[in-house]
């Protein structure tokens, strides 16, 4: 599980909610309360739908380039989960009008592969009916950014990746 995802998972249990957290190595779950740790895979054919089904949402925060953007789209859709919540994204936030964070001269280079996969699957959730979907960025960019907001979500300020934990978690749980 990856960092955001295991800040986003200890929220939503601390909040009392019950975590279905998928990961292809179970063993990276962190085993906490109210939690149920699932083996699974987001490239498998319909296995993920089938465990995804009946929640009341799904929230991603897997890295881009490790996964195909359409078996993950076409896994919550077939699910029936009604939201879902992807995290990721930050480089395409407007910094200044026309200016991505990704264009600024000290955006982290080695970052930049993944902000680009992230900018690309952003557009895809778009042109899907029926979807209720959110979009936050991650919060690794949100502390390197100097107060980009995006016009589809609330300004998030975070000091920590607990805090923006907490922040994404209020996120996909607003209409």
């Amino acid at each position: 599980m990856e960092p955001d995802g295991q800040r986003l998972h200890t929220e939503l249990v601390n909040c009392g909610h019950h975590v279905t957290a998928i990961a292809r190595t179970v063993g990276r779950i962190q085993p906490l309360e109210r939690t149920e740790a699932v083996q699974g895979d987001i490239e498998a054919s319909d296995a993920p739908a089938k465990i995804l089904a009946g929640h009341d949402a799904v929230i991603s925060a897997v890295m881009f380039r490790t996964f195909d953007p359409e078996k993950l789209l076409g896994t919550v859709i077939a699910s029936g989960v009604p939201r879902s919540l992807v995290v990721g994204g930050a480089g395409g936030l407007q910094v200044a009008p026309g200016v991505r964070f990704l264009d600024i001269p000290n955006f982290p280079e080695a970052a930049r592969g993944e902000s680009e996969a992230g900018i690309a699957y952003h557009q895809r959730p778009r042109r899907t009916k029926g979807l209720d979907w959110t979009f936050p960025p991650r919060p690794a960019f949100l502390r390197l950014a100097s107060g980009p907001t995006h016009s589809d979500l609330p300004p998030i300020s975070c000091s920590s990746g607990q805090k923006a934990a907490a922040s994404l978690m209020r996120i996909s749980q607003s209409p």
